[in-house]
């Protein structure tokens, strides 16, 4: 072999071995989380100056920002069970079909360890206003049910 053919293969096995060092870097090193793209949309939370003096139902919209996802209703959700509706449990996930949204909890109790059934006809109000309001407001949902391992939770 002459000494530019060596000289071809060596830059050859040079630049390759660059090249995988820098994929196995990207893929393996540690990294700050990359942020996603977000989109903004709009949820119902309850109207705390109404429910304050009178019903406990009545919601107002808000806008929010929440990642971008394919499933709209599903990071909803997850973003009003972070704050909003974080006193009745932890959220799962949320099936819809046939115009019915079935919202998962993961448990049947409350994070006090109460059960769900215990709730107060206020607190009902607001969990299920706000679930109804916020899955409604696209078309796609006409019925909203909650769920848990055990089944259907019925108020």
């Amino acid at each position: 072999m002459t000494k530019k053919k060596k000289g071809i293969v060596l830059m050859s096995v040079g630049v390759l071995i660059l090249i995988a060092s820098g994929v196995f870097y990207y893929f393996y090193s540690p990294q700050e989380p990359r942020v996603g793209n977000t989109i903004s949309v709009d949820v119902y939370i309850q109207d705390k100056k109404v429910a304050a003096t009178s019903d406990c139902a009545v919601t107002e919209k808000v806008s929010v920002t929440i990642p971008e996802a394919s499933n709209i209703a599903d990071a909803s959700l997850t973003f009003l069970f972070e704050e909003e509706l974080e006193q009745y449990g932890e959220y799962e996930r949320v099936d819809i079909a046939e115009g019915v949204a079935k919202v998962f909890l993961k448990s049947n109790t409350l994070p006090s360890g109460a059960p769900l059934g215990s709730l107060s006809s206020c607190q009902i109000g607001h969990l299920t206003s706000v679930l109804q309001d916020t899955l409604t407001q696209y078309g796609e949902v006409e019925f909203v049910e909650l769920h848990s391992p055990e089944g259907k939770i019925e108020f």
